[in-house]
């Protein structure tokens, strides 16, 4: 097949900002041009990007209509957690002839059709009307079945996607935190206000680990707090503070830049998800992956080899953690590392519809 018929344009764009969609997009896309695809990218944000292949919508309006009128790929695979953004993709799909790949990985689907009528009739319209519908776990795709969707337009394909290692190593800062510690933890998502939604759980880790130092003493964390579409700096300094004030400074460590996480999950014991609600949750994928140890909660079906525990019960994550560090060797034996991922599926997918 000729390169020029190999083309696909995502709605989204890979890191930064880092987060499960981003990462997705940014292995998939690298993967597809190593099978000689020529990939586009639709990027939303403000922050403009240079890239070449980078298309920056400053205008949504202005570049929606040169989609309808002019020149674009056959193929768009469109992540979003925009019910808007899914319902103008497909119609465009339909008055273009064009093929729309739909994914979705995590509750917005499901949030936006209980929101009320106006985006429920959208999210119907498009999960209808898409080309094929993409869910990280079977949940989404029983949603999307419930909507009108052909069953046998559905396919179930988490979306962790395994890096390109090069041997690469987290920072020193990293290392030198880690030195000496008998019980290294690794967690990542975005700090939230105290009263809000603690979407990543990281307020119940700070309590968890106060129980684990009691035990553990010499127990490190670090967290990976990504800040994905949001200014979250109060939340973050009165996580600091709430930090200082459980006399927890000295056992954890925040990273705020935009690292890779599987650097420095290949030097961790623990990978912890304490997530409230999820999608797949690739970053519990990849720890697996690399042969990690991970404890996560019970809110989604988790992949085999996570240990699990109920959503928001702080002593049965402390007693978990506390657990594996007593029982470490017998306890590593147990861990099911994940084999594969999901881009020869999505690779044989995107390749029907050329």
């Amino acid at each position: 097949m000729r390169l020029e018929n190999k083309q696909i344009a995502f709605w989204g764009t890979p890191p930064p900002p880092i987060g499960g969609m981003t990462v997705h997009i940014d292995r998939l896309s690298k993967k597809l041009v190593q099978s000689g695809f020529n990939c586009t990218m639709y990027n939303f944000t403000s922050t403009k990007r240079t890239d070449s292949n980078i298309v920056n919508i400053s205008r949504p309006f202005i570049w929606y209509l040169s989609l309808l009128f002019g020149k674009s790929p056959k193929i768009h695979y469109v992540i979003t957690t925009r019910t808007l953004i899914r319902f103008l993709a497909v119609l465009f799909g339909r008055i273009r002839n064009k093929k729309i790949l739909l994914r979705v990985g995590g509750k917005s689907l499901e949030n936006d059709i209980k929101r009320n009528k106006y985006y429920y009739w959208m999210s119907k319209w498009a999960i209808r009307n898409c080309t094929h519908f993409i869910g990280v776990n079977k949940n989404i795709c029983a949603t999307a079945e419930s909507l009108g969707k052909d069953k046998s337009k559905i396919s179930h394909i988490p979306g962790f996607i395994k890096p390109i290692d090069n041997g690469e190593l987290p920072t020193k800062e990293i290392l030198d935190f880690f030195e000496g510690s008998n019980l290294k933890l690794v967690l990542s998502g975005q700090v939230f206000v105290k009263d809000e939604f603690d979407i990543y759980g990281l307020w119940d880790v700070l309590e968890a680990l106060e129980i684990v130092k009691r035990k553990i003493p010499e127990v490190k964390l670090v967290i990976f707090n990504y800040t994905i579409n949001r200014d979250d700096s109060e939340a973050y300094e009165n996580y600091l503070s709430n930090i200082k004030m459980k006399n927890l400074s000295s056992s954890i460590l925040i990273i705020r830049t935009q690292m890779k996480l599987w650097t420095t999950l290949k030097f961790a014991d623990i990978f912890l998800r304490p997530s409230y609600t999820d999608g797949d949750a690739n970053s519990l994928r990849e720890a697996l992956s690399l042969n990690i140890f991970s404890i996560a909660s019970d809110v989604v079906p988790r992949p085999e080899g996570a240990v699990l525990y109920t959503s928001g019960d702080i002593q049965a994550l402390a007693n978990s953690i506390i657990d594996f560090h007593q029982n470490s060797d017998s306890k590593k034996d147990t861990i099911q590392p994940i084999i594969g991922d999901a881009f020869e599926k999505t690779k044989l997918l995107i390749e029907s519809f050329l």
